[in-house]
C-alpha cells in the first residue's frame, strides 16, 4: 500500500561484494543516527535496497541464496510475503560472500542495538504485519548457527506474541533444525523476553515442537554446568532487558527468569497465575537440585545481586523526540487544488470544511454546537450547493435539522431543506436502526405495525404499546450482558455503537423544534413517533446525548451557562420529558462534574443544595408543602432507578455520608438484592444460585448460619474467589454495598466475602471502596462535602498526580483493613490482601506485629511475598519471638537465609 512505500534508497550491485559491503556500511549509519525509521504514530523502517536502475531488489538478486530467502520470506511471514522485502535481499546476496561476513555481523549488531533501545515491537514495523530484520537475522542464523544470538536478542521482551508470534517461532525452527547444540543455548541466553524464550521449544500458543531445554539438560548433563557458566557470564556483561514499569523492573529475577522458561514446570498452579506458579517452580528440582538453590547458588557466584536495565527509548520524556519534525500546512491548499477539491474557507485560526469533506466533518463521534456553528460559517451563502454534498446519513439528518431552526433561515432555504429531509429522514434512520436494533420480522404482525407507525403518518397506535414491541426488538438479551444503561432498561444496542445514536436523537430535538409549513406535518409526525418512542425506552439516555450537543465540558453533559441550560431543559419538558427524570439527570451531572477541577463551582454547590433538600423529606409531614416535597423526592427515586446504577448509588452514598441519620431509600436494598440475585446467577446455576441467595439474607438479617456459607459447606467450589463486582460499567456489584447497608448487615457481608478463598478481599481495589473511604471522612467530620471537591488528594486533580493518588490508595487500604480487622476477619486474609494486592502494605502489617498477631502466611504468599513480609517487621522492630516463629520452617530458601541474616 502507498502509505508504506520508503522514501529513503540505497542503491548496491547484487553481485558485486564491494557494492553490498558500502550498502550495508551505509545501512548501520542510518541505524545508528535513526534515519532508518519515520514516524508515523510508531516509528516505520523507511529504507528500500535498489539496483543500479533503482529498481527495488528482487529474489534474484539473492543469487545462490535465492531457496535461502524464499523460504526465510515463508517461515518468518505470515501476511504479505513478497512486499518491502528488500533488507532480507541485501543479506541474503551479502551471504553469497564469506569475505563479507564482518560487515554482515557489524550490521546485525546495528540492528540489534537499535532493537534493545526502543524495546517495543510497535517500533519495528516496515508495513502493517512484519518488522525489519527478523529474515535477514534468521537467514544469518541458518547459515552461522554459531550467530543465532543475533536473532534472540532482536526478539526484545516488549514483544507483541499476539499479532507478532510468526517471528519469535524461528528460534523453535532453529532448535528443529540444529538441535539444543550449544550455540542454540548460547542464543536462548541472549534472548530476554521469558514469553519468547519459551518458543525455542514451543509455539507462541503453548504446543510442544522441541523437547524443552529442561529435558536436554536431563540428559546432558554437561551441557546444564555450561549453561550456568555462560548465564553467569551473560549477566557480567550485559544486564537482562526489563520494561520500564518502576513495579516490574523491582520485581525482576535475571537469574530466575532463566530457569522459569527452561520447561512447562509440572506444578499445580496455572501459568497465568504468574506469581503462584513462580513460586512453585522455585521448588522444583533440576537434576537432583532446587530450582530456588540453584539461582541462589548462581548469585552467591556473581557477588551481587543482578539487575535489569531500562531501553533508552523508556527514560526519554518523548521516545519520539529525535524524530519529532515541524509540521505546517503552507502546501494543503495546493494539494486540493491539485485533486480538484475547493480549498475550505478560513475564519480567523479554525480551518473551516470544504463541502467535499462534509462526509467526514459530520462523522464526529460526539456532535458540539460549536462544530454545527463552525459548518454554517462555512456554507453561509451556499447551502443549495451544500446539500448536493451533504451526506443521507445521520450526521447530514441531524445537520440538516438543525439549520432548518436557525432563525436566519430563510424560506427559499427552509423549502431546499425540507425537501431534502423528507428524501432522507426515514431511510437514514430505518437503517441505523435496522442495523442496530434488529430487523424486523416480517412474520411477526406486531413487528409490522411498529414499522409502519414508524414510517407512515397515517397508521395511529398508542406509544406505550409500540414502546414495547420496540423493546423486545432492540432488547436482544434482556439487558444481561453488557453495559447496561440502568437496572430498569436493557442494553440497547442502539445506543452504543458509533455516536450513542446522538446524532439520530438531534435530528428528532431540532426537527420538533422548529415551525414547520403545514404541508410538511407528516415529517413532524414521524419525527415525533420516534421520539416518543426512545423517550419510554431510554429517557436518560436522551436527555444526556441532547445535553452533550450544549456541553461545554469534554466528555460531560454539563451546561455552564445557566440560560442555556434552561433553556434547553424548557424545550425538553415541552417535548415530553418529565420534571423528575430532567430533575434526576441535573442532579447525576453535577455530581459527576463537581470533581473536574476546571468545572463551574455552581455544579458542586447546587449539588450539596439539592443533597440537603432531599434530607429534609419527611414521610409524616401531611401538610401541603411538606406533602408536595416527599412525593417529589419519590419521583426523583423514580427516576434515578432509569439511570446509571454506579451513580445513582454514588448519590445514595452521599446522602448517608452528609445525614446519617436519614433512612436508607428502599431503592438501595432494592439495588442491592438485584446485583446480589445477578453476580449469583452469574456465577452458578439457576437453582443453586437461588439457594445460596436465600440463605444468604437470613444470614445477613440474623447474623446466624456464617459457617454454613462457604464453599465447602455449600459444596460449590466454584464460589472459591467469587469476584462480587461488576463485570460491566455502569452496573452495580455485591461489594458495592458494604458500607452502604446499616452497619451490622454490611460487617455480615463483608465477614461472608471474606470467607470465599484467599482472594476473598480482592474487591477491595474496587472504585466503590474509595468512595467509601471518602464518605467515612466526611460522616466523621474529618472533612465536609463542599471542600471534598476541591481537595489535592480526594477530588480530580488526584488524577494527575501519581504521588497523590497512590498516597490516596495507600490511606484507603489501610483503613479498610483496620475496618475489617475490627470486625473479625481473619488475619490470614488481611495479610494476604495487603502484601500481594495492596499498596503499602507497611501501616497495616505493624498494626498486627505491635499486637504479635502475625499469621503463618507460608500457605497463603509467595517465597518473595514472605521474605518483603519479614523486612518490614526487621525494619520497624518487631522481630519478636512471636513475629518471627512462623518463619523459622519456611520451605523457602531465600526467607530462611533472610532470618538467619537478621539473628
Amino acid at each position: 500500500m502507498p502509505q508504506f512505500d520508503k522514501t529513503l534508497s540505497i542503491s548496491l550491485k547484487p553481485q558485486d561484494p564491494a557494492s553490498i559491503a558500502q550498502a550495508l556500511q551505509q545501512y548501520r549509519q542510518h541505524l545508528h543516527d535513526g534515519s532508518a525509521f519515520r514516524l508515523e504514530g510508531s516509528l516505520r523502517f523507511n529504507i528500500e535496497f535498489v539496483n543500479e536502475q533503482q529498481q527495488p531488489l528482487s529474489n534474484d538478486d539473492a543469487g545462490g541464496n535465492r531457496n535461502l530467502l524464499v523460504h526465510a520470506l515463508s517461515a518468518a511471514r505470515a501476511h504479505h510475503t513478497f512486499k518491502y522485502y528488500t533488507e532480507a535481499v541485501l543479506f541474503a546476496a551479502a551471504l553469497n560472500f564469506p569475505e563479507l561476513l564482518d560487515e554482515i555481523k557489524a550490521t546485525a549488531e546495528a540492528m540489534v542495538a537499535f532493537s534493545r533501545s526502543r524495546n517495543d515491537f510497535s517500533d519495528l514495523f516496515l508495513d502493517d504485519y512484519n518488522v525489519f530484520g527478523v529474515e535477514a537475522l534468521y537467514m544469518l542464523a541458518r547459515q552461522y548457527p554459531e550467530l543465532s544470538h543475533y536473532l534472540a536478542t532482536f526478539l526484545v521482551p516488549y514483544w507483541d506474541l499476539d499479532s507478532g508470534y510468526t517471528p519469535v517461532e524461528l528460534l523453535g525452527k532453529l532448535v528443529e533444525e540444529f538441535g539444543w547444540r550449544r550455540e542454540l543455548i548460547h542464543a536462548y541466553l541472549h534472548c530476554d523476553g521469558e514469553q519468547s524464550r519459551r518458543c525455542f521449544f514451543q509455539t507462541a500458543e503453548g504446543d510442544p515442537v522441541n523437547p524443552s531445554l529442561l529435558e536436554h539438560f536431563t540428559e546432558h548433563a554437561d551441557d546444564y554446568a555450561w549453561f550456568k557458566a555462560q548465564l553467569l557470564k551473560r549477566l557480567k556483561q550485559t544486564p537482562l532487558l526489563a520494561y520500564a514499569d518502576e513495579q516490574t523492573l523491582e520485581e525482576t529475577q535475571p537469574i530466575l527468569e532463566f530457569f522459569y522458561s527452561l520447561d512447562d514446570w509440572p506444578v499445580e498452579a496455572e501459568l497465568e497465575d504468574t506469581e503462584l506458579w513462580r513460586d512453585q517452580v522455585k521448588q522444583q528440582l533440576i537434576l537432583g537440585h532446587r530450582v530456588e538453590d540453584e539461582a541462589l547458588a548462581l548469585q552467591d557466584a556473581l557477588g551481587v545481586e543482578p539487575k535489569a536495565q531500562v531501553a533508552e527509548a523508556w527514560l526519554m520524556d518523548d521516545r519520539f523526540a529525535p524524530w519529532q519534525q515541524d509540521k505546517t500546512d503552507t502546501g494543503s491548499a495546493q494539494a486540493e487544488q491539485e485533486s480538484g477539491k475547493s480549498p475550505g474557507q478560513t475564519q480567523g485560526n479554525c480551518q473551516l470544511p470544504s463541502l467535499e469533506a462534509l462526509p467526514f466533518f459530520l462523522l464526529s463521534h460526539t456532535c458540539k454546537q460549536s462544530d454545527f456553528a463552525q459548518l454554517d460559517t462555512a456554507i453561509a451563502d451556499r447551502l443549495q450547493a451544500a446539500l448536493d454534498k451533504l451526506p443521507t446519513h445521520l450526521g447530514g439528518i441531524a445537520y440538516a435539522s438543525y439549520r432548518l431552526g436557525r432563525p436566519e433561515c430563510t424560506e427559499a432555504e427552509t423549502q431546499a431543506l425540507l425537501g431534502w429531509l423528507e428524501q432522507h429522514f426515514l431511510t437514514a434512520y430505518m437503517r441505523v436502526f435496522n442495523r442496530h436494533g434488529g430487523r424486523f420480522n416480517n412474520d411477526n404482525p406486531q413487528h409490522l405495525i411498529l414499522k409502519a407507525w414508524l414510517t407512515e403518518a397515517k397508521e395511529q397506535q398508542d406509544a406505550d404499546t409500540m414502546a414495547a414491541v420496540a423493546e423486545s426488538l432492540l432488547g436482544k438479551d434482556g439487558g444481561k450482558r453488557g453495559s447496561q444503561i440502568s437496572q430498569r432498561q436493557a442494553a440497547y444496542w442502539l445506543f452504543f455503537p458509533d455516536d450513542g445514536f446522538q446524532r439520530g436523537l438531534l435530528s428528532l430535538f431540532f426537527l420538533l423544534n422548529s415551525q414547520l409549513p403545514e404541508a410538511h406535518t407528516e415529517l413532524q409526525i414521524l419525527a415525533q413517533r420516534h421520539w416518543q418512542l426512545l423517550l419510554k425506552l431510554a429517557p436518560m439516555v436522551l436527555i444526556s446525548r441532547i445535553s452533550q450537543f450544549y456541553a461545554n465540558y469534554e466528555g460531560y453533559a454539563a451546561i455552564d451557562d445557566p440560560q442555556t441550560e434552561q433553556s434547553l431543559h424548557q424545550k425538553l419538558l415541552t417535548l415530553g420529558v418529565s420534571e423528575a427524570q430532567l430533575d434526576a439527570h441535573t442532579l447525576l451531572q453535577d455530581r459527576r462534574i463537581a470533581r473536574y477541577a476546571p468545572a463551574n463551582e455552581r455544579f458542586w454547590q447546587r449539588y450539596l443544595e439539592r443533597l440537603a433538600s432531599f434530607a429534609e423529606g419527611d414521610p409524616e409531614d401531611n401538610s401541603m408543602i411538606g406533602r408536595s416535597h416527599w412525593l417529589a423526592q419519590q419521583k426523583l427515586l423514580d427516576a434515578l432507578g432509569y439511570c446509571d446504577e454506579t451513580a445513582m448509588l454514588g448519590f445514595i452514598a452521599d446522602l448517608k455520608a452528609c445525614f446519617p441519620e436519614r433512612p436508607l431509600p428502599q431503592q438501595a436494598f432494592e439495588l442491592f438484592n438485584l446485583s446480589l440475585q445477578r453476580g449469583l446467577e452469574q456465577k452458578l446455576k439457576p437453582a443453586a444460585a437461588k439457594a445460596v441467595y436465600d440463605k444468604l439474607q437470613a444470614y445477613l438479617q440474623s447474623g446466624e448460619g456464617l459457617e454454613n456459607l462457604t464453599p465447602q459447606a455449600l459444596k460449590l467450589p466454584v464460589l472459591q474467589g467469587w469476584d462480587p463486582y461488576s463485570d460491566y460499567r455502569g452496573k452495580v456489584g455485591v461489594a458495592d454495598f458494604v458500607w452502604l447497608l446499616p452497619t451490622e448487615m454490611g460487617e455480615r457481608l463483608a465477614l461472608f466475602l471474606s470467607g470465599l478463598g484467599k482472594r476473598g478481599l480482592h474487591w477491595l481495589g474496587c472504585p466503590s471502596v474509595r468512595e467509601a473511604y471518602v464518605n467515612h471522612l466526611v460522616a466523621e467530620g474529618h472533612l465536609n462535602m463542599a471542600e471534598r471537591w476541591q481537595d489535592e488528594a480526594l477530588g480530580h486533580s488526584s488524577i494527575g498526580d501519581v504521588d497523590v493518588s497512590l498516597q490516596l490508595e495507600a490511606d484507603k487500604e489501610f483503613w479498610a483493613l483496620l475496618w475489617l480487622d475490627r470486625i473479625g476477619v481473619t488475619p490470614q486474609a488481611t495479610v494476604y490482601f495487603a502484601m500481594h494486592e495492596g499498596r503499602q502494605p507497611e501501616s497495616f502489617i505493624i498494626h498486627l506485629a505491635s499486637q504479635q498477631r502475625l499469621p503463618d502466611m507460608s500457605g497463603q504468599l509467595t517465597a518473595d511475598e514472605r521474605k518483603r513480609l519479614l523486612e518490614i517487621i526487621a525494619n520497624h522492630n518487631f522481630l519478636t519471638k512471636e513475629n518471627t516463629e512462623p518463619f523459622k520452617q519456611d520451605e523457602s530458601s531465600v526467607v530462611r537465609r533472610m532470618l538467619n541474616k537478621l539473628f
